[in-house]
């Protein structure tokens, strides 16, 4: 199996694909990618792939079907489509190689597979329609997916969505026209038991560092911040199964950017947070600052680590970051990429379980 990566990012699908049914038949043929930042990860990682820094603009249908691809992965840009966004879809700029992608996909002769993720909201966008209308004309059929890692046990929150699509000799009229919300029931079958079986439940799992010791002092939030913004953050514990999104303005930005940590027990967050809400002398903030300041250091809050944050989006612990890349563009490549384990499964459900 060749498979042509776009819009590679720092590997997220290579390592799906590796720890899919088909990873030992399949080889990474080539990955594309613009940041030159996310190809020196992706290297770092598959020292053997060629990794090319190119605009997938820049690719022809003579160029690809010279390769020979038989299944290619792509993540494209999500801001035409995210709601946080201005959702300009097809007068996006960023939109434009994946637009340029679907004019090509009918002339792309070896392709049998693909599988796309994007954001909620790709579901509703022009450009899914012409996508679609691009698959049928090539005789593809498709599902599409809206699927959170926590459907999977996983504990982190990350609704994405997911097209899948094969070459057939089904007549295309049989695609599908509803998002598919759940997980495919053959996951609670065979395909469980042939992925990577374990996935981090809970948080305690997945920590770089369980203690309040140095280490994790180096990542706590400053109290005038957790003062400012307690109300709108999402404040987890060690024994919690689940956590937010992180976004890549996470550690720059609190609100709406993903989970913090504490080093209280549940029961014990719970008891503060009914302090906090009850105790006027705390809720006065103007009138006593300091106290709140003094109260809020009993959570010591801190930041997840990037370690931490890639175990929740299930990379393998082989995952590593060369040592010149910043805290911050680590942060943010994470944001933008992939969770492995549901992608890993989606591509097996798509090579074994859609039709011929």
């Amino acid at each position: 199996m060749k498979v042509l990566e776009l819009y590679s990012g720092i590997g997220g699908m290579h390592y799906a694909l590796k720890g899919s049914t088909i990873g030992n038949q399949s080889e990474v043929i080539m990955a594309v990618e613009m940041n030159t930042a996310c190809n020196e990860v992706y290297q770092h990682n598959f020292p053997k792939t060629m990794v090319v820094n190119r605009n997938v603009c820049s690719l022809s249908a003579t160029e690809i079907n010279k390769l020979g691809p038989n299944m290619i992965l792509m993540s494209p840009p999500c801001q035409p489509f995210t709601r946080q966004g201005k959702q300009k879809d097809l007068e996006d700029n960023r939109n434009i190689s994946l637009l340029q992608f679907i004019e090509l996909l009918p002339n792309l002769v070896s392709l049998t597979y693909i599988l796309l993720e994007n954001v909620k909201g790709f579901e509703e966008s022009e450009t899914r329609k012409k996508l679609v209308a691009a698959l049928r004309k090539a005789k593809f059929t498709y599902k599409e997916f809206l699927l959170n890692p926590r459907q999977f046990a996983i504990c982190n929150s990350r609704l994405r969505y997911y097209l899948l699509a094969k070459r057939t000799s089904r007549t295309y009229e049989d695609a599908p026209n509803d998002v598919i919300l759940d997980v495919p029931k053959e996951y609670e079958n065979d395909l469980k038991m042939r992925l990577n079986s374990h996935v981090p439940s809970k948080i305690e799992e997945i920590l770089q560092y369980k203690n309040t010791c140095a280490e994790w002092d180096s990542f706590l939030v400053t109290s005038k911040n957790v003062n400012k913004y307690y109300s709108a953050v999402d404040i987890i514990t060690a024994e919690d199964e689940n956590s937010c999104c992180f976004t890549g303005g996470y550690t720059r930005y609190l609100k709406g950017t993903g989970s913090l940590l504490t080093k209280l027990t549940k029961n014990e967050l719970v008891q503060f947070q009914l302090k906090f809400c009850n105790d006027d002398v705390y809720r006065d903030r103007e009138n006593s600052e300091n106290n709140t300041l003094d109260f809020f250091k009993l959570l010591h809050l801190r930041y997840f680590t990037q370690k931490e944050v890639a175990r929740l989006m299930t990379f393998p612990e082989q995952f590593s970051f060369p040592s010149h890349i910043t805290e911050k563009q680590k942060y943010k490549m994470l944001s933008n990429s992939i969770n492995v384990h549901v992608v890993s499964f989606l591509i097996s459900y798509l090579m074994e379980y859609f039709p011929e």
